[in-house]
């Protein structure tokens, strides 16, 4: 895939640099279906006012193979682009590490429109519209909370044999987003994307209380909260805004200490 991919692009590489890159978001949740088995929806939006077409994508899932299966997918590129330039691989014996959990497997799923007469566009919605389900993942396993969608994108480029071509930003937006403040504490906003109550938790011994702020994506202030350093907890009441991308700043309060950390919240 990546080889196919980066033969057909290279010759038009270079006019994809002078346009501007779109602005993407992918997002999942893993539900239930019985006992051992699940399914993983895969989301896709826009991070702008305006639908986006992609022609290309790459999704990299990171897995603890001993207690996690994938037992297939299905996905609106099969039937929108033909399996022409799709591929699936798996790669065994990984070493990783992230958030004290070992991930021994990664699965890959790469897609591409080769721009044949039989196909069609694939649509990120605007912000402000309902994300698309472009992927279900179905599973078997235990662990399956443990499953990290990566942004292993191998091709940075969203079309092929197109002139027009523009590169690609994307963020993943995981179900508990996490943002590492300092060693031993963590912050989780969940669920993001996010319906009516945004959930904060702080975990890990901590000497500071933390100042939160909501922003919208052109920098207006919506909202402000302190979680003390006992506090655990904070609910962040979201049902009133828009359906937009905003971004939660955290500053860290100490003798004139201020630290600034931020993290993408989708509001759908």
């Amino acid at each position: 895939m990546k080889k196919v991919l980066y033969f057909i692009l290279f010759p038009i590489f270079s006019l994809g640099a002078l346009l501007p890159a779109q602005q993407l978001a992918i997002s999942y949740e893993i539900i239930p279906q019985s006992d051992n088995e699940l399914v993983m929806h895969v989301y896709l939006q826009s991070l702008t006012n305006q639908d986006q077409p992609i022609r290309a994508i790459n999704l990299s899932l990171a897995i603890p193979e001993s207690c996690v299966k994938i037992t297939g997918q299905t996905a609106v590129f099969s039937d929108a682009w033909t399996d022409y330039l799709q591929e699936v691989q798996i790669t065994d014996q990984l070493d990783l590490n992230y958030n004290n959990w070992h991930y021994d497997n990664r699965w890959q799923f790469g897609s591409a429109d080769p721009g044949l007469p039989n196909t069609r566009a694939i649509i990120a919605p605007a912000q402000d519209k309902a994300a698309l389900l472009i992927m279900q993942i179905r599973l078997k396993g235990n662990c399956t909370d443990k499953l990290y969608l990566e942004n292993q994108t191998q091709n940075g480029l969203n079309q092929v044999g197109d002139a027009q071509m523009q590169a690609m930003e994307w963020i993943i937006i995981h179900p508990k987003a996490s943002i590492e403040l300092q060693n031993g504490v963590s912050l989780q906003a969940f669920p993001n994307p996010v319906n009516d109550v945004l959930n904060i938790h702080l975990d890990g011994h901590r000497e500071h209380a933390y100042s939160l702020e909501l922003f919208s994506l052109e920098g207006k202030m919506i909202m402000q909260e302190q979680m003390d350093i006992e506090q655990q907890e904070l609910k962040i009441k979201m049902d009133h805004l828009p359906n937009a991308v905003y971004v939660l700043s955290v500053r860290k309060k100490g003798e004139g200490e201020s630290q600034f950390f931020k993290l993408k919240v989708i509001k759908k």
